[in-house]
């Protein structure tokens, strides 16, 4: 058996995954209002504003200022990612294709790591 195999095998399955991300989340679903709510928070902070949801104001006292409902490295990440690529939706949707796809890679190094066959590392992948 080819020694790559697994490797290529992986490197399949991690541009399938990522091509039905295209596909499906560019064009099926419409924005929702749950974009806003991820991007908002990454775009002030990344300009230097506090890390709020200012479109959440009234709905829950210091949304505005303060984002507590999200893991703050997630939206750190997020603002340097929209620093770099811009803080449109389908850029912002490309972080999170690219953090699964990392996702995947690193199930696939952990099964592996963990001993099992490079044949076998692929399940979790899957």
């Amino acid at each position: 058996m080819c020694r790559w195999l697994p490797a290529i095998v992986l490197a399949v399955i991690v541009v399938g995954f990522l091509a039905l991300l295209v596909y499906y989340g560019n064009r099926l679903p419409p924005p929702w209002c749950d974009d806003v709510f991820f991007i908002q928070p990454a775009e002030n902070l990344a300009h230097g504003k506090e890390m709020g949801t200012p479109v959440l104001d009234g709905l829950m006292p210091s949304i505005a200022t303060r984002t507590y409902w999200q893991p703050p490295v997630y939206l750190l990440a997020l603002a340097a990612w929209g620093k770099v690529a811009g803080f449109e939706l389908a850029a912002m949707r490309w972080f999170s294709r690219l953090v699964g796809a990392l996702g995947l890679v690193l199930l696939f190094l952990l099964a592996q790591q963990w001993g099992l066959p490079p044949t076998l590392s692929l399940l979790p992948v899957l």
